[in-house]
């Protein structure tokens, strides 16, 4: 899977700086999406996290939108961003997989629009 390979990569794999992922990191992303219907995209990131997105466009009379991403950090956090319907919010929170469910909920809910 891009997750198990993103756990294939080392210090440097970027450019000089860059941090590999953190085993944890990749445990967690691989167990919270092995449940999901809808998979997302996976980046690794320079700076040792994993990135999950989701991006869905779709019109109804304007074109609308639907955007998640969620950065998973080594120091328990989720960096989280979404755009519904033009609003943005933009959080951090605890790593916890009841929470990264919930928001993936909107995923699911916004999808089959």
């Amino acid at each position: 899977s891009k997750i198990e390979a993103c756990g294939l990569l080392e210090d440097g794999w970027y450019m000089e700086g860059s941090q590999r992922i953190d085993k944890n990191v990749i445990n967690f992303a691989k167990n919270v999406i092995s449940s999901f219907q809808i998979q997302p995209e996976v980046f690794p990131n320079p700076n040792g996290t994993i990135q999950l997105e989701w991006e869905k466009y779709y019109d109804r009379g304007k074109e609308d939108s639907f955007y998640l991403e969620i950065e998973i950090t080594p120091n328990n956090l989720l960096h989280i961003y979404q755009i519904i319907h033009d609003e943005e919010k933009e959080w951090d929170e605890e790593w916890g997989e009841d929470r990264i469910r919930e928001v993936y909920g909107e995923v699911e809910k916004y999808w089959e629009m």
